[in-house]
């Protein structure tokens, strides 16, 4: 678990990592593990102009976990209001080392993605 009590900003409308916001897991040799990742946070998406979202997305060794958006996971919406959101991912993992993390992006560059207080929770379970 890693939690950030700093606030950060994005505009990139590509998918950049939340800073900190990763993590590796090891599956034992010959099983498997169900993953389960929790995003709570702080958020605000800020808009200048057009209405806009801010998303987000979890990765399993830079695969999309499910629920998989298609890059389309609204964490906000257009609301420069501070207020708490949150998401849940899961994905079966197999044997080996796995980098988890979390990604975010804006829909246009005139968005800023505010995100403070968060918490990142990876669980491991057979």
């Amino acid at each position: 678990m890693k939690t950030e009590s700093s606030p950060s900003t994005t505009k990139s409308v590509n998918f950049v990592p939340l800073p900190g916001a990763n993590t590796q897991i090891v599956v034992p040799d010959g099983q498997s593990r169900c993953v389960k990742v929790l995003l709570t946070a702080e958020t605000a998406c800020r808009k200048t102009g057009a209405a806009d979202f801010c998303y987000v997305r979890a990765l399993a060794d830079g695969v999309p976990m499910d629920p998989n958006g298609a890059g389309f996971q609204a964490m906000d919406s257009e609301d420069g209001t501070a207020s708490a959101h949150a998401f849940e991912w899961v994905k079966r993992l197999g044997e080996g080392a796995h980098i988890i993390r979390i990604e975010q992006r804006v829909g246009n560059a005139a968005t800023t993605f505010y995100k403070d207080d968060w918490t990142f929770d990876v669980s491991v379970y057979l």
